[in-house]
């Protein structure tokens, strides 16, 4: 199961963020896990300057 909660800005509340959290052990905290996994770190890209 999945909650959420939208939060405004206080200076632009045109501008919205969605939070979403899940119940440790469920499947649903096991996808945000394997979501988690698909992002870049930036130790893992290698920048040359």
């Amino acid at each position: 199961m999945l909650t959420y909660e939208v939060l405004a800005a206080t200076d632009d509340p045109d501008q919205l963020l969605g939070v979403y959290s899940a119940e440790p052990g469920t499947p649903s905290a096991a996808a945000f896990r394997l979501l988690s996994a698909w992002t870049a770190d930036a130790r893992d890209v290698n920048v040359r300057g």
